[in-house]
């Protein structure tokens, strides 16, 4: 009987737990997902902007690489001058041993002493010797018979003055703005010269006139007496 018991009892728990169980079934099943977490946007990063470029001025002033290359030229000119100036001397052969060539090497060296004494007086004059002549033997390099026009001069350091003159004033030329205007300047200063040594000679002719010697006074101190009038004498009162 324990055993009937024991299955009617067994049979109920058992249709319990099998009603039961569906139920749980369905309420795990309509148990909805979890949602999934919220993800939090981030602030979009602006991009940053794009350097603009600097605002290129023009430069009106002469490039760099062109006034190296001058200063190069006329360094390169002055180092040929100098070298020419302290070349050896040659000895001098003796006259029975070579005559033409011991009165060649004594003409040179006198040709030379004259060419510096007269380059010495030519800077005296003129200031910018220096660099008309650093112009000349500019022109001279391509231009052999200017060379030989120099050195066959009678003054050849002022021939070549003159040509690094001429050469300078045939560049200017080409720019007609500046050679007007350094024209204008010249005629100016022209007049003007003219002008003040005109003012200094009435000047000096005005200084020249004798003063009035009405009123000089004598060794004593006195003024001397008035002469008579030839009116007084003619009519004396």
């Amino acid at each position: 009987m324990a055993d009937q018991e024991r299955d009617f009892l067994d049979d109920m728990a058992d249709a319990s737990a099998a009603a039961a169980t569906p139920e749980a079934a369905e309420l795990t099943e309509a148990q909805p997902a979890p949602e999934p977490a919220a993800t939090v946007e981030q602030p979009e990063t602006p991009a940053p902007e794009a350097p603009t470029a600097p605002e290129v001025k023009e430069d009106k002033t002469v490039p760099l690489p062109a006034l190296l290359a001058e200063r190069e030229k006329r360094q390169a000119l002055e180092r040929q001058l100098a070298e020419l100036k302290q070349q050896p001397q040659q000895p001098v052969p003796e006259f029975f041993e070579a005559p033409e060539q011991h009165l060649q090497i004594v003409e040179q060296r006198a040709a030379q002493r004259l060419h510096a004494a007269l380059e010495e007086q030519a800077k005296a004059v003129y200031p910018d010797y220096d660099d008309m002549a650093a112009k000349a033997l500019e022109a001279a390099q391509g231009n052999p018979l200017l060379a030989q026009q120099v050195m066959s001069a009678a003054n050849p350091a002022l021939a070549l003055y003159q040509l690094g003159k001429k050469t300078a004033e045939l560049a200017q030329m080409q720019d007609p703005e500046a050679y007007r205007a350094k024209v204008e300047a010249e005629v100016r200063a022209k007049i003007e010269a003219e002008f003040a040594a005109k003012a200094a000679e009435k000047a000096r002719a005005a200084a020249a006139v004798p003063p009035d010697l009405s009123q000089v006074r004598n060794a004593a101190g006195q003024f001397s007496p008035n002469a008579p009038s030839p009116v007084d004498e003619l009519f004396p009162r």
